[in-house]
């Protein structure tokens, strides 16, 4: 005889119970043999977790918005439902989060939810918020925070050499300077849209320029 006990629970306590079986046989004190078998269930619980322990940005240039996916896990054995989503920190106006449903949203055992998290970086600094994610399940509420970081970089110049000194020169002549300009952060790409010399003495006149692309570089 195989029997076959069905389990369905209603919430995410630990559940016991004794299944007990009487049957015709006789002991020694003329009565008959009772089995009582402990039955007993392990508590239920919830676990979100986030697929990455920060949402790290690193560098994005002044003027730009960068956009990072994260997912919400759940490991848990119960659903939980997602109830709201915020930012906080010194730099939170600088981020925007975005659900990928409308809030209230359950997402069941085994299960990863997506969030896209925006960042537009001002004040030419490191920026820091932390994500929170309140949520509910059978086994009560709970919440999840994320750190988030990022730095606004731009554009270096490097001019070589600077100043630029042609010496002494004979009149009459015309004499040629190389000036370098180059990029002094690799993370951003360095846009010189004009270039020209600026009279500053009576005698600015004589210093010329080459003829310079009209596109820029």
């Amino acid at each position: 005889l195989t029997l076959t006990l069905r389990y369905e629970p209603t919430d995410a306590l630990m559940d016991r119970g004794e299944l007990v079986i009487a049957t015709n046989v006789s002991t020694s004190d003329g009565a008959t043999l009772t089995l009582t078998v402990p039955v007993e269930t392990a508590a239920l619980s919830s676990e979100l977790v986030a697929d990455s322990s920060v949402v790290a940005f690193g560098p994005v240039p002044s003027g730009t918005t960068a956009t990072k996916s994260a997912s919400l896990l759940n490991l848990g054995a119960l659903s939980v439902t997602i109830q709201s989503l915020a930012l906080s920190g010194e730099s939170a106006d600088e981020f925007v989060v975005e659900a990928s449903d409308p809030l209230p949203f359950e997402v069941p055992p085994g299960v990863q939810w997506p969030v896209e998290v925006r960042y537009t970086p001002m004040g030419q600094d490191t920026d820091t918020a932390t994500l929170s994610v309140a949520f509910t399940a059978l086994d009560g509420d709970g919440a999840l925070s994320v750190p988030i970081n990022g730095r606004e970089v731009s554009a270096a110049l490097v001019v070589t050499p600077d100043p630029l000194n042609f010496g002494l020169r004979s009149a009459d002549e015309a004499h040629v300077e190389m000036l370098t300009i180059t990029s002094g952060n690799p993370d951003v790409p360095l846009e010189i849209t004009e270039v020209s010399v600026v009279e500053v003495s009576d005698w600015s006149g004589t210093i010329t320029l080459d003829a310079w692309p009209e596109e820029g570089v």
